[in-house]
């Protein structure tokens, strides 16, 4: 950066050079304290959380630290870790060219579509963007900073891209198919090679320049002996000189393969107790850092395969791995929103640690008023948040649990009900989607959200849970029937829309997909796979109706499954968000409105306070507002990457609050909302 005699004396040469550097710079120094309103939608107050972790890497000069996620990059100083900059559009890798100038990343689009965008990281300036129809899944720059190459997610070309003049070079790799699932796939390259591993344990090598393949190696998939069980490759790692290949997968091991003979007998490193899902090695290729769904980091001599140190702290799964350019330090992210850094010599923690990233906000609601927020991530982390400044107080739940499945909050935020899994959870970047083989915890907890503490507990299985509206009774559904439980004496009614002493075999359509109590707490509502509505009185479990009912259609396989219930305020309608459509059922009168040209794929719905707009959040990230009366919609609220889990309305109806897969909270002001289609500031 230029100094204030500099500036001076070349000012009237290079004004224009020097003033968008300096304004940037200025804005970002007067925003830094409230990371919260970076880079927000139009109608949006803030956004609380930062979003999970895909990938992570030092600057060249070991300065600054970039974490890449489903909002984008956010760049950090390493020596405070404080926020420095956010850097939007979607990454699910990325890098820093060798000359510290520029940052890329890559990642899906809102049509899933790539997304390549290049960053002038002094001026925080946006050089290059383009959009293909595959996302990068590993970005490296030459060593001369001039050519970006890429990798792209479905592993059929390697791209290269000249900064300067934005021509692009396209390789094909031979012999791979154009149609495997991105999210289980994972890509790797160095100067001559790239390394792909698949869904069957195996892992292909190409040839940089050419594309041809030169060898399928298959140690991870010799030993999957039961055909049931799939062997994933879930991460790679090419050492500095590209001599070696490590390989971590589903089998728990860390494989080492020497590349130059393409021997395909590795050395099989076995320490992990969960998943090994993320390798990296120091820039002189003397350490392998392993990190696992056991929520533990390894670090082994890459010489002798000796285990040197074992790193616990992170709470959860451990998502991204990087060393710093000296190689002194090792940060390690991890699916419970923290990233930590170690002295590699010693093992031993470091004081500076980043927090904020959570990978997955599974449900909120107020708490007690319309000034704070509390949330729940998937692994039971508890968040309070304050409006007014946007500052977090987290608390722990008591158990150890690795993903929640079933979640509710009571009416006024002070308790949670859960159900939840012990296992292992491996998070794809880029999707929000998680991969598990967990085991269902057969116990149903009411916590004490401030505190923290069990209140309560009862056996039984499930996956949909809802709080009545004065906190004393939970509707639990395994799918087949429906449990209801009073919290304050322990006894239960069990009900079911199907006779089980007569049918044997149920359906999946006739399972339960969704439940709702009315705001009364006298009816409950439960929705099927099959496109039911099963209307019950909830003191009795006497069956008052059913709708919605319809055969499939010609062509289809299946019916038009439910995916969520919301009632009115008032109790007088009850919204059906289903696969293709969303309906308003009036309870009094039985009369239907029906929305025009509504897009299926529906994950939440909620009524605004005046009851006239219905507020819809969909699988793709969108929150479409429609009109009751008219049936119209009326505007899309843009900002959330992942699928929209919750939209829940203030007590005083000015603010609207979405959680989303993609691990923010968004705060809109509910009549900006309305006020035109929203824009990025």
């Amino acid at each position: 950066m230029f100094g204030r005699g500099t500036q001076i004396i070349v000012a009237c040469v290079l004004y224009l050079m020097v003033y968008t550097p300096l304004f940037t710079e200025a804005q970002s120094a007067e925003t830094v304290k409230d990371y919260s309103k970076w880079e927000l939608p139009k109608a949006a107050k803030m956004r609380l959380g930062k979003g999970g972790i895909n990938d992570m890497q030092f600057s060249p000069d070991g300065t600054q630290f970039a974490v890449g996620n489903d909002m984008g990059i956010w760049l950090y100083d390493v020596k405070t870790g404080k926020e420095v900059a956010l850097f939007p559009g979607i990454c699910e890798s990325l890098a820093f060219s060798p000359d510290g100038r520029l940052l890329a990343n890559g990642g899906f689009g809102k049509l899933r579509g790539q997304e390549l965008h290049l960053w002038e990281i002094t001026t925080r300036r946006k050089i290059s963007s383009t959009s293909e129809s595959r996302p990068a899944t590993a970005l490296r720059f030459s060593e001369d900073s001039k050519t970006l190459v890429s990798v792209d997610s479905w592993g059929a070309t390697i791209n290269r891209l000249d900064i300067q003049t934005g021509e692009r070079d396209v390789t094909n790799l031979d012999g791979q198919p154009d149609s495997l699932g991105h999210i289980i796939e994972v890509y790797t390259f160095t100067h001559d090679r790239v390394a792909g591993g698949k869904r069957d344990g195996k892992i292909r090598l190409w040839d940089t320049t050419t594309g041809k393949k030169l060898i399928t190696l298959s140690g991870h998939a010799v030993e999957n002996q039961d055909p049931s069980l799939d062997i994933h490759v879930l991460a790679l790692a090419f050492s500095p000189d590209g001599t070696r290949l490590a390989s971590g997968s589903t089998d728990r091991t860390v494989r080492l393969w020497d590349t130059d003979t393409n021997n395909d007998a590795p050395i099989t490193l076995q320490k992990h107790r969960g998943w090994t899902n993320v390798l990296a090695f120091s820039p002189d290729g003397k350490i392998l850092a392993s990190g696992g769904t056991d929520k533990t980091v390894l670090l082994w001599d890459a010489a002798t395969s000796e285990m040197l140190e074992t790193l616990t702290g992170h709470r959860s799964g451990i998502a991204a791995l990087t060393f710093s350019p000296d190689g002194s330090t090792l940060a390690s992210g991890s699916t419970d929103g923290t990233i930590r850094f170690w002295n590699t010599a010693t093992g031993s923690p470091l004081s500076t640690h980043i927090t904020g990233h959570t990978q997955w906000v599974k449900a909120l609601t107020f708490f007690e008023d319309s000034l704070t927020l509390v949330s729940v991530a998937f692994n039971g982390t508890i968040n309070f948040w304050d409006l007014k400044t946007s500052e977090k107080t987290a608390v722990q739940m008591e158990g150890d649990r690795d993903l929640l499945l079933g979640l509710a909050f009571s009416q006024d935020g002070t308790k949670l009900v859960s159900s939840g899994t012990k296992g292992d959870i491996f998070f794809a970047a880029g999707f929000g989607h998680s991969i598990s083989t967990p085991m269902l915890d057969q116990i149903i907890r009411i916590t004490d959200v401030g505190s923290g503490r069990e209140l309560t507990q009862t056996n039984g299985d499930g996956r949909i849970l809802a709080f009545s509206p004065d906190g004393k009774t939970v509707a639990i559904s395994n799918g087949v029937s429906i449990r209801l439980w009073d919290t304050e004496t322990g006894k239960t009614l069990d009900i079911s829309h199907i006779d089980l002493t007569t049918e044997t075999d149920v359906s999946f359509d006739d399972t339960s997909a969704a439940l709702v109590f009315s705001p009364d707490g006298k009816k409950l509502v439960n929705g099927t796979w099959g496109g039911d509505v099963h209307l019950w009185n909830s003191e009795t479990g006497e069956a008052l109706t059913t709708f919605f009912r319809a055969e499939p259609q010609k062509g289809q396989h299946g019916r038009d499954s439910i995916r969520t219930l919301a009632f009115s305020s008032d109790g007088a309608m009850l919204a059906v968000g289903s696969d293709t459509h969303i309906r308003i059922r009036l309870l009094e009168g039985e009369r239907q409105i029906g929305f025009k040209n509504v897009p299926g794929q529906t994950e939440t719905l909620a009524f605004s306070p005046d009851t006239t707009v219905l507020a819809i959040g969909r699988r793709k990230g969108g929150i479409e507002l429609w009109d009751i009366t008219t049936g119209d919609k009326l505007i899309t609220l843009e900002g959330h990457t992942g699928s929209v889990e919750t939209l829940v309305f203030s007590p005083d109806g000015k603010t609207l609050v979405s959680t989303g897969q993609d691990g923010t909270i968004l705060v809109w002001d509910w009549d900006q909302s309305l006020k035109g289609s929203p824009e990025i500031r």
